[in-house]
């Protein structure tokens, strides 16, 4: 009988943000391999580690009672060596419902061999991203890989019964006691009209001396994490003329458990911060918070909103 699973929260909201068609999701990547490389034993290194991660092969269905399930449909990859002229990518929308969710590609181009990648965001993270290279590299070096112990299917069964638990409720109080405004807006605001606003990318590089950083994180006994939401938060409190401030941050929601497993496990929550007098004060509170606010995340983004009327357009 085929197995099929329900979507986690965490991919129930980038399914829904999907409808409308966009490759925002798109996790694509191009890594040049060099001029020197055995074709078919690099094809054999990606064809196990998908073996080894058969979650990999997921697709999304419509069930018969109109929800998103999962499943896993295993195909031939058929990676080729394929010689081109011209090395051009463009990211293009995935279909979400019925087919797999990835794309891959191995080509040679001016005498040099690129692999190229692309995994959707809802079947994938950042850390899939490292494991998943650094485990067709280990392969095309001649080692062996464990076979996936635990899937993220396993994942989000696991997940359903913790959100039917007192694990939940404990979760939802820590939010309720530790966001006392709700209502805070910590949008920037524009001071002048500019016509229409257009959106973009814009990269800048801080200069930031790590010593520093590591003097203050052992000095106020904190997260280096800590430290720079607790500097964003101040900042956005600031330009906003607050004293306090209320954004989005993520956390990779893995533990020991997921540690070799691709999948999905982003967790999106609010980090809320009101001024203190002393920054000792202020740096203990955005430790305290953003503490408990990890080993909360099971109390998902979309019930805090939905219960807690908790909303923010900033993420950090």
């Amino acid at each position: 009988m085929e197995k099929y699973y329900p979507l986690s929260k965490t991919e129930e909201g980038i399914y829904v943000d999907c409808l409308k068609e966009t490759d925002a999701y798109n996790l694509g990547n191009v890594i040049c391999l060099g001029k020197k490389l055995d074709v078919d034993k690099f094809i054999n290194s990606v064809n196990d580690v998908f073996n080894k991660h058969p979650y990999l092969f997921t697709i999304l269905f419509q069930g018969e009672d109109g929800n998103i399930y999962k499943k896993i449909k295993k195909i031939d990859l058929n990676l080729k060596l394929e010689e081109v002229s011209n090395f051009k990518f463009k990211s293009i929308p995935y279909k979400m419902l019925n087919e797999n969710l990835f794309r891959l590609g191995l080509y040679k181009y001016n005498n040099e061999y690129y692999f190229y990648y692309d995994f959707h965001h809802i079947i994938f993270d950042g850390t899939s991203i490292k494991l998943f290279i650094d485990e067709v590299i280990s392969v095309y070096e001649g080692n062996n890989i464990e076979e996936e112990k635990y899937d993220a299917n396993q994942f989000v069964l696991d997940e359903i019964k913790a959100l039917n638990s007192d694990k939940y409720n404990e979760a939802k109080l820590f939010y309720e006691k530790s966001i006392i405004d709700t209502d805070v807006d910590s949008t920037l605001v524009y001071d002048k009209n500019d016509g229409e606003i257009k959106y973009g990318n814009y990269i800048t590089k801080l200069q930031i001396k790590n010593n520093e950083v590591k003097e203050i994180t052992k000095k106020y006994n904190i997260k280096t994490s800590t430290f720079f939401l607790a500097a964003f938060s101040y900042l956005l409190a600031k330009i906003n003329m607050d004293d306090k401030a209320l954004f989005l941050t993520v956390n990779n929601g893995r533990n020991e458990l997921l540690n070799k497993t691709m999948g999905m496990f982003v967790k999106t929550y609010p980090f809320y911060l009101e001024n203190k007098e002393l920054i000792s004060d202020y740096l203990k509170s955005a430790n305290e918070y953003q503490i408990g606010a990890v080993n909360n995340l099971l109390y998902p983004f979309s019930d805090l909103y939905k219960d807690l009327g908790i909303n923010a357009n900033i993420i950090f």
